[in-house]
């Protein structure tokens, strides 16, 4: 199907079946229509997926149904919020973005609560961004990844990233265990670009 939009109507068009459908939304319609994902850059954001952003909301749920919606040259959409969630996986794919909208108005937060063997037994905090090495073209830019630690975790990485050619910019990492990012943990890296 293909979808070409005007302010508030439109003509759907199933190359399938040659059926052309004509809609009008209402002009406080929430939908989120889409586009083929094979065909054009497909951009997934998570509160179509149910994510809330209120800081106290568990967003694990939506967060990975948005991230398992994701394809080659797709983008992850993260408006400005603060998203409690469990760990950010991008694996197996090419050309992703996972965008907010500015490191002072989107943070990514962990959920995840374990004992690290420290002593201090079960505490918060937990590895947020996981960009695997079968991953690669990936951007990041415009948000916070909050570890939400309360204190030194050994082996603890809030930001893991394991993917080539890769652009992480205009990001900010707090509150890691240990490291607030790591590189090359699995395989080695190639144009691995870091900035702001």
């Amino acid at each position: 199907k293909m979808s070409l939009a005007g302010l508030n109507d439109w003509l759907t068009v199933d190359y399938n079946t040659g059926t052309t459908v004509f809609t009008t939304l209402s002009a406080s319609s929430n939908a989120n229509l889409r586009t083929t994902k094979s065909n054009l850059h497909l951009t997934i954001n998570v509160k179509d997926y149910g994510a809330v952003g209120d800081g106290s909301t568990d967003d694990s749920t939506a967060v990975t149904a948005a991230v398992a919606a994701l394809t080659n040259y797709s983008t992850l959409y993260f408006p400005a919020g603060i998203y409690k969630t469990s760990q950010v996986i991008i694996a197996s794919l090419t050309g992703v973005t996972v965008a907010g909208d500015g490191w002072a108005s989107t943070i990514i937060r962990s959920n995840a609560n374990f004992d690290a063997g420290d002593g201090f037994g079960v505490t918060q905090g937990g590895s947020i961004l996981n960009l695997a090495s079968t991953s690669s073209y990936i951007t990041v830019k415009g948000i916070t990844w909050d570890a939400n630690c309360t204190h030194r975790k050994a082996g603890q990485q809030a930001c893991k990233i394991d993917s080539s050619y890769l652009s992480f910019t205009d990001c900010r990492v707090i509150n890691s265990g240990e490291y607030a990012i790591s590189t090359g943990r699995s395989a080695a890296l190639t144009n691995v670009i870091i900035s702001n």
